[in-house]
């Protein structure tokens, strides 16, 4: 369906313009626990936050790892790969342009199909969290 999802926890003020445009059918991502979550995510073509990163994000990851595409504000932690590791046409640098955003939006509502596997490599990466984080323990123990 095209609805995209955001996190009102973490606002903006283009997340705020793009709301009082009403171009999209927004959902955010408030009062619900972690399996309404992920049936959101799931539900959804798009993830957009613009918010700050300053560290690794759960639902940025929990977004792609449940077939959303992702669109990020490309500062803080979200400017590295080790954090958001997505293409870099998803991190975007003039976040603050209205029509940049908001045509960034469309064309990913509308290319659903032909960008899904754009986040392949991050899908990949967000499987193997868990193997690397006990990898690295054990690694600093022996």
């Amino acid at each position: 369906r095209d609805c995209v999802a955001y996190n009102p926890a973490k606002p903006s003020r283009i997340m705020t313009e793009l709301l009082k445009r009403n171009e999209f059918d927004f959902i955010p991502i408030q009062d619900m626990n972690p399996q309404q979550i992920a049936e959101l995510l799931r539900s959804v073509k798009l993830y957009v936050d613009f918010g700050d990163f300053p560290g690794p994000e759960r639902i940025p990851k929990e977004a792609a790892y449940n077939g959303a595409a992702v669109i990020v504000a490309k500062k803080n932690a979200a400017i590295n790969d080790f954090d958001v590791n997505i293409p870099t046409e998803y991190k975007l640098d003039d976040y603050d342009d209205i029509k940049l955003v908001s045509d960034k939006i469309r064309f990913m509502l509308d290319n659903y199909q032909n960008t899904f596997h754009d986040f392949d490599v991050f899908r990949k990466q967000i499987d193997g969290l868990e193997q690397n984080f006990i990898s690295t323990i054990e690694r600093i123990w022996q």
